[in-house]
């Protein structure tokens, strides 16, 4: 039988006053897991997102150049943002371009320096006039730009010719 039961007036034993504690010592790590949890749910979350805007700002971008690329007859590539800002306005995912010019240029890097008879040749893995700022997710943006470099052949170019073209420059790095 119990001690409180048998002798209700006697001190509770070591034994009795351990449950209490563990139950708090429990209780404070339940709740320290599912708080540890919504941390880094929440930053997940977080980081997705931002990965997402970086990603379509940089189809925005994509599309921008290739159309400035056109609009020089395929014999220039854009000189600045500000070439990029006279292009006429549209609208990609929740960017308003130029109102957003400023976000996007926040969100995507772009080489104006780049020469583009060397752009034209490159291959999606070896391209990098165009990239997303880093972040700690990030979701490829290979195909947009394959879409980019496809779009910036001079169109009298074949694509024969511009493989062709690309293996000699490999070759001769």
């Amino acid at each position: 039988m119990s001690d409180l039961v048998a002798n209700p007036g006697a001190p509770p034993t070591k034994r009795r006053l351990i449950w209490p504690w563990f139950a708090i010592v429990a209780l404070v790590l339940l709740i320290g897991g599912v708080a540890w949890f919504a941390v880094c749910f929440r930053r997940a979350v977080h980081d997705m997102l931002a990965a997402e805007d970086r990603l379509q700002a940089m189809i925005l971008v994509c599309d921008l150049v290739g159309e400035s690329v056109e609009r020089s007859g395929f014999r220039s590539w854009p000189a600045g943002w500000e070439e990029l800002e006279r292009l006429p306005p549209r609208e990609w995912s929740h960017f308003s371009w130029p109102r957003d010019s400023r976000e996007v240029q926040q969100l995507v890097t772009v080489d104006f320096d780049a020469d583009l008879a060397t752009v034209r040749h490159q291959t999606e893995s070896e391209f990098t006039a165009i990239r997303p700022i880093a972040g700690r997710a990030q979701f490829p943006s290979g195909a947009y730009v394959s879409g980019l470099l496809k779009r910036i052949v001079a169109p009298e170019e074949s694509a024969d010719e511009r493989r062709r073209r690309a293996r000699d420059l490999r070759g001769t790095r």
